[in-house]
């Protein structure tokens, strides 16, 4: 596998530590961060040999660096705890169909060919 990193990863990149410009939030010690979090991350896909969205791990470290920054009223925590637990039964919900689809294709190939006197399955050749 190639690793490669997407022309989005940068743009996020810098639209985050665009605002920590704008918002005279300190950036050093999150890029810091960054680098040596993407350095491990990128190290798990060559390892690996997936392939994983970068933009995941950059949130994680821009977000929990910068936590203590944040402050919400109490309709934003409300609405941050819905949206999370719509997301999280989403999730949920295409994994269990994921692992079911999967569940059926491995029973689906067990099954063997066909007995002799069966029809067997018409394929195309075009």
């Amino acid at each position: 596998m190639q690793l490669a990193v997407g022309f989005a990863d940068y743009l996020f990149i810098a639209l985050f530590f665009a605002c920590f410009v704008k918002f005279h939030a300190p950036g050093k010690r999150t890029f810091l961060t960054l680098c040596f979090t993407l350095a491990a991350y990128m190290m798990i896909v060559a390892v690996k040999d997936v392939a994983l969205p970068a933009l995941v791990p950059i949130a994680v470290v821009v977000v929990s660096m910068n936590f203590r920054r944040f402050q919400f009223e109490r309709q934003e925590l409300f609405a941050m705890l819905y949206a999370g637990i719509i997301v999280g039964i989403i999730g949920g919900v295409l994994y269990w169909r994921t692992s079911a689809h999967e569940k059926n294709e491995i029973q689906g190939d067990a099954a063997g060919p066909p007995a002799q006197g069966s029809a067997a399955p018409v394929t195309s050749s075009h």
